[in-house]
C-alpha cells in the first residue's frame, strides 16, 4: 500500500478543519506518491548511469537513502525529477556533499577546482595550472 493509500485510510475525511493540516499531510503524501510512481525509471536509469559511468554499486539501503534525498532535493529547488538535466544537478549535490563519492566529469572536476581558485595563493594557483594539464592530457 502506498503512502498515500496509507494517509488516506488513516484520515478521517469528515472531520472538522484542524489547520490545514490534515489537508497539507494529504497532499504531501499524494505529492511523494506520483513523484515515486514517476521517478522510479528515471531514477534506475540515473542509477545505472552512476554504475556505468563512475563504477559505483549501491546497497539496498544507500539506494532508499538516494531516494529520500532526490525527493528532498527536487522539491526544495523545484526541479522536475522527470529530467535527466535535475539529476546532473543532484549527482553535483552529492559529490560536493558526500552523499555519492566524487561523481565528475572532466570538464566538472576543473570547475570545482577552478571556483576554489579563488582563495588559493600564487603557489597553489601554479599547483592547480599543472594539475589541470595534467588531468586534461589524461595522466
Amino acid at each position: 500500500m502506498s503512502n498515500f493509500e496509507n494517509e488516506l485510510n488513516n484520515t478521517d475525511l469528515s472531520a472538522t478543519n484542524d489547520n490545514g493540516v490534515t489537508l497539507q499531510r494529504l497532499r504531501r503524501a499524494a505529492a511523494e506518491q506520483a513523484l515515486l510512481e514517476n521517478l522510479s525509471p528515471m531514477f534506475l536509469a540515473w542509477i545505472r548511469s552512476l554504475e556505468n559511468n563512475f563504477d559505483l554499486t549501491f546497497t539496498d539501503e544507500q539506494l532508499k537513502k538516494l531516494v529520500n534525498a532526490a525527493m528532498a532535493f527536487f522539491e526544495k529547488r523545484g526541479l522536475n525529477p522527470l529530467s535527466a538535466k535535475s539529476y546532473d544537478t543532484f549527482r553535483l549535490h552529492c559529490s560536493r556533499t558526500g552523499l555519492l563519492p566524487e561523481c565528475y566529469t572532466e570538464s566538472e572536476l576543473l570547475a570545482e577546482r577552478l571556483n576554489a581558485t579563488g582563495e588559493m595563493g600564487f603557489a597553489e594557483r601554479q599547483n592547480f595550472i599543472r594539475e589541470t594539464i595534467r588531468i586534461r592530457e589524461g595522466q
